[in-house]
């Protein structure tokens, strides 16, 4: 994603030293290793954030935190944008997916101090039976057209397996204003 935004000067980040070198060799721009948790940035220092299915692994007090720790780094006004998984339902117990149902990640998002200006599906879900055949070496051409398929999420956002959110930072967290 770095490749993208070359002319913006993009700094990664990642808690995974042997994942941050892998980034620099690909991109070859600067990477830093800390938590999403804990950024070692200074306040409204970041024109936007963008953050690539990594808020699904955090659980609802951990992505709070999170989200506090980008909001205080952009800039008013900066945006963020973070693609995730779509779930229908809530994890039954702590040793599942942590990622929440759409609804309830805007709203931790709104009560985060971040506006929401657009939701779009990036992956059209397609069933695991025919995902299974389309890697087959006898039907290889098949994957190409998942691959089409699944492109058509964008027209189909509440089908699509992963979505991308647009934010806007806004004002400051709910948890704040009210004390």
């Amino acid at each position: 994603m770095a490749g993208f935004m070359r002319k913006k000067n993009p700094i990664g980040v990642d808690h995974s030293l042997s994942g941050l070198k892998w980034a620099q060799r690909q991109a070859r721009l600067p990477v830093i290793q800390a938590k999403m948790e804990a950024l070692p940035f200074k306040p409204g220092v970041f024109g936007g954030v963008v953050c690539s299915l990594s808020f699904q692994y955090l659980r609802p007090e951990e992505l709070k935190k999170c989200l506090k720790e980008v909001w205080e780094v952009l800039k008013i006004r900066g945006g963020l944008a973070l693609s995730y998984p779509n779930v229908k339902k809530k994890p039954a117990t702590a040793a599942e997916h942590a990622a929440l149902p759409q609804e309830e990640l805007k709203q931790v998002l709104e009560d985060s101090g971040f506006r929401i200006q657009a939701s779009r599906g990036v992956c059209f879900r397609n069933p695991r039976f025919l995902v299974n055949w389309s890697v087959r070496p006898a039907l290889k051409h098949v994957s190409r057209f998942f691959y089409r398929i699944s492109r058509i999420g964008r027209i189909f956002p509440k089908q699509a397996y992963h979505y991308v959110l647009c934010c806007e930072k806004s004002s400051g967290p709910a948890l704040e204003k009210s004390g």
